[in-house]
């Protein structure tokens, strides 16, 4: 799965993505940089902004896929506003995020994704990202809790630090996310047709290894990943990567 801005490939899809965490964990900061590849230092948390990403599609099993993020402002208490929910219930992926550096902000995360979780019969695909890696003399969050938390979540986890992580670290925390979607989506079409899971999943497994094998993606990320795979219990065992 890559990038690819090819003209003679059509686009077919857009996927949803909603971003959210506690305030000043970097929601933004990680949206914009994956956009632009410029850090912002400063921003103004109090509106909500949708981009559409056309001009640089993300290609999964040979169809293209552009993005449309949310990224949500203001608190996690600011949740239950209708605005917000409207996306979160038409999110075809979520993003969770949190900072490192303050615990209370995975605490709080904990307690979203149950509420996001119980708003739907299916819970929503979901990626975890421990943003701020950097500032290790800060750091109060190991990545063994974090790990345990993506787990019992059953998130796909991703730590990084928006300020100083390459480019290409940035795109692959977006790319599985979309890889994440694609194959939840063929997950519940095979469901209804009463196909096996296991296909897709092996799929999201094979590129997620691909990818980590590239020191060049992996350096300073570390990857964790949870798929769905059990037909009745939606949820696998583990797949660590270090």
């Amino acid at each position: 799965m890559m990038r690819n801005t090819k003209k003679e490939q059509k686009l077919v899809h857009w996927i949803k993505v909603v971003v959210l965490g506690s305030g000043a964990v970097g929601k933004s900061a990680l949206t914009v940089r994956y956009l632009t590849d410029r850090f912002i230092h400063d921003y103004d948390p109090t509106f909500e902004d949708i981009y559409e990403d056309e001009k640089k599609p993300i290609v999964v099993d040979d169809e293209q896929y552009a993005l449309r993020i949310v990224d949500t402002a203001g608190q996690i208490e600011d949740i239950e506003n209708s605005f917000q929910m409207r996306h979160i219930a038409s999110a075809d992926v979520v993003m969770y995020v949190f900072s490192l550096t303050e615990s209370q902000t995975l605490h709080d995360l904990i307690s979203l994704k149950d509420r996001i979780d119980g708003m739907s019969a299916t819970p929503k695909p979901s990626v975890m990202v421990g943003n701020k890696s950097d500032l290790t003399h800060m750091r109060c969050v190991s990545q063994e809790e974090a790990m345990g938390v993506a787990n019992n979540l059953n998130c796909s986890y991703f730590e990084m630090s928006v300020a100083s992580s390459s480019r290409e670290s940035v795109d692959t925390v977006f790319q599985s996310a979309v890889k994440l979607a694609v194959d939840s989506q063929k997950v519940l079409e095979n469901q209804k047709d009463g196909k096996s899971v296991g296909k897709s999943v092996k799929s999201a497994l094979k590129w997620l290894k691909k990818v980590h094998r590239r020191k060049s993606v992996c350096s300073p990320m570390f990857f964790y990943v949870s798929p769905v795979a059990d037909e009745s219990s939606h949820q696998s065992p583990p797949a660590t990567f270090v």
